[in-house]
């Protein structure tokens, strides 16, 4: 730890020194051993038909048809004060105890 980095070069050749035809004899060989056969499990489960996406609309309402007049949209905000004190009006020692 806390020594400089040595260059350690690999066994890799370099840039432009490799042979790219070379590559297609190393992928490509015969396996002598494939053997196909049936399928081991017999009574493979059913594939499931799935119904289509409208079978699942039904619980679905169109937008907005459940609003009754409560949204306004683009009128002036209006201050309704309620009925809690105003600022420095409360009484501390009360919220002590």
């Amino acid at each position: 730890m806390g020594s400089k980095y040595v260059f350690k070069p690999d066994s890799n050749p370099p840039v432009g020194g490799y042979d790219v035809e070379s590559g297609d004899n190393a992928t490509k060989f015969k396996n002598r051993y494939t053997i196909i056969r049936e399928d081991v499990i017999k009574n493979k489960r059913q594939p499931e038909v799935t119904p289509d996406g409208g079978s699942y609309d039904g619980h679905l309402k169109a937008f907005g048809s459940d609003v009754k007049g409560n949204i306004t949209m683009g009128s002036k905000y209006e201050f309704k004060p309620n009925s809690n004190p105003p600022p420095g009006a409360y009484e501390i020692d009360a919220a002590k105890e």
